[in-house]
């Protein structure tokens, strides 16, 4: 397994370790926030929407951190008229040079605004296109989750006016077509679930389905089934936490463990441990041990994987102050 220093023989398990670091950064940096989009794209960091007040979608600005200079910039659009409205709780993902955003809502109370629209920002012409799709176009959500997969996105999950939801879609970017996955409803609907892809298997993580969740199911994006996981040691419940892929390892960071009495107005309790699985042997959730600037618990993040760099990237999020983070971090196992 990546990361692997050492085996403990009175515990009988491998010991992993990782570095956090924060990178000191200068220019605009972006306003603290929370439930945005975050991803990296050629060696640099760009972030979009969220919310600094509950529910209130902070704009449509995407702040860009080049993580060579550690300098923040403003993306300024070349079409500023094609930018989306101000949401909160899209999914992004990026694929080529672009960062892809779906659904989110624009609206104050929950469901309210949600939309099922799918925009896609041109990181190299700073041009923003909607995109006219077609097939089995999902409802409107938010809180859902979204990655890249070949040359292929996947959406998972989610709120919608109808509830939490725990279906999967596909959407192929050169036809702009979505093709409705095959249900599993083993998976209860869930929101802010993690979603990570290892080879051609998806595997879902988590997330809230009116409690925090610590299950976990696989889907091979090439027979199109599912399956369910059991752990002899499980990840400990929660939802809205940073998840990432490197190798065969599953990498999750922080989240909420247990849910605000005050729904979206509060803030919950929050982690900043980590958990690494193994999915070539996948018995155990292994606690990692962090050293370095470990950062303040927090959920409602976005987290980003560097190819380039074999990190794993956070930005912001919502703190045990119920404060709006704009800070960043990078996470590395120890190999």
């Amino acid at each position: 397994m990546a990361g692997t220093l050492g085996y403990n023989r009175e515990h009988c398990h491998f010991i992993l370790q990782a570095l956090w670091q924060r990178l000191l950064t200068k220019g605009p940096v972006p306003q603290g926030r929370s439930s945005h989009g975050f991803v990296i794209i050629d060696h640099r960091a760009y972030v979009f929407g969220g919310e600094n007040s509950p529910r209130v979608p902070i704009g449509s600005t995407v702040h860009c951190l080049d993580l060579s200079t550690q300098e923040w910039s403003v993306c300024q659009p070349q079409n500023k008229d094609s930018e989306p409205q101000p949401i909160n709780a899209a999914a992004v993902a990026a694929l080529g040079d672009s960062m892809y955003v779906f659904g989110g809502r624009s609206g104050i109370t929950m469901g309210e605004g949600n939309t099922n629209q799918m925009y896609v920002f041109n990181t190299r012409t700073k041009e923003w296109r909607t995109l006219e799709t077609s097939g089995d176009i999902p409802m409107a959500r938010s809180y859902h989750t979204m990655l890249a997969l070949g040359k292929a996105l996947y959406v998972f999950g989610g709120c919608s006016e109808k509830g939490r939801l725990n279906d999967l879609h596909r959407f192929d970017v050169a036809t702009n077509q979505w093709e409705k996955q095959p249900s599993y409803d083993v998976i209860e609907g869930r929101g802010g679930p993690g979603l990570a892809a290892v080879g051609e298997t998806l595997y879902v993580v988590g997330g809230f389905a009116g409690r925090e969740m610590n299950d976990v199911h696989a889907f091979d994006t090439a027979k199109k089934t599912w399956r369910s996981l059991t752990f002899n040691t499980p990840l400990p419940p929660r939802s809205v936490f940073g998840i990432g892929s490197y190798g065969n390892s599953i990498m999750v960071v922080c989240g909420e463990v247990d849910p605000s009495d005050q729904g979206h107005e509060g803030a919950g309790n929050f982690s900043n441990e980590a958990f690494v699985l193994d999915t070539s042997n996948p018995q155990d959730w292994v606690r990692v041990t962090t050293e370095g600037d470990v950062p303040e618990p927090r959920g409602w993040f976005s987290a980003a994987f560097s190819d380039e760099e074999k990190k794993l990237y956070i930005f912001g999020g919502n703190s045990e102050t119920n404060e709006r983070l704009n800070d960043i971090y990078s996470f590395q196992l120890n190999v």
